[in-house]
């Protein structure tokens, strides 16, 4: 099978949960299938909800779930700080586009951004209108992941495998899934186990 993800991470996601179909959430979808911890479990019959910003990115991701009825596709960025307008850096079909200044000024040297103002959702609204348990969630939002990722409510999401872009900021990651256990790690993600 190809290999999707951005290092090993679809091979420990797939040993992990072997036959079983569940439902993923993947915030900073990306064209759903480039660097993806959740293409390969979408093509084995699972179902989720992806969610991208980036409008280049997003017109891939159409794209590639065309005709796929199990995954619901939202075109916004995640908040941690509540709904509305955000400015969006968006790298214009590269792969780190980021609502953090810090994140876009870091790759600003060797990619170009455009600036643009997209629509904000929380992870309370994610799971009122599309459900509350997911067993898979693959985060990566570029700069703001850890943020992130403190906003959502674990005990109730329930997931049996958390896979987080890092940031270099593992032991917060760990501090915040109690319960979990770290099964992975590379430079840019660690990947934790109920």
């Amino acid at each position: 099978m190809e290999n999707w993800s951005q290092n090993s991470e679809q091979e420990v996601i797939l040993n992990h949960f072997k036959d079983f179909k569940g439902r993923f959430l993947d915030v900073g979808a990306f064209t759903g299938k480039q660097l993806s911890n959740t293409w390969a479990l979408s093509q084995s019959g699972w179902s989720g909800v992806c969610i991208e910003p980036s409008p280049s990115a997003f017109v891939g991701l159409m794209q590639n779930y065309k005709g796929n009825s199990n995954v619901i596709l939202v075109n916004a960025a995640m908040s941690y700080n509540g709904a509305g307008l955000i400015d969006f850096a968006d790298s214009l079909g590269d792969a780190v586009s980021t609502t953090s200044v810090t994140h876009e000024e870091l790759w600003n040297k060797v990619r170009s951004f455009q600036h643009i103002y997209v629509n904000t959702i929380t992870i309370r609204e994610i799971l009122r209108v599309f459900g509350e348990h997911y067993d898979f969630i693959s985060l990566d939002v570029e700069g703001t992941n850890i943020e992130m990722l403190k906003t959502f409510p674990l005990e109730l999401m329930n997931p049996s495998l958390i896979c987080v872009e890092h940031e270099g900021r593992f032991q917060e990651v760990l501090e915040y899934c109690k319960g979990y256990e770290e099964i992975y790690r590379n430079g840019e993600n660690i990947i934790l186990k109920k």
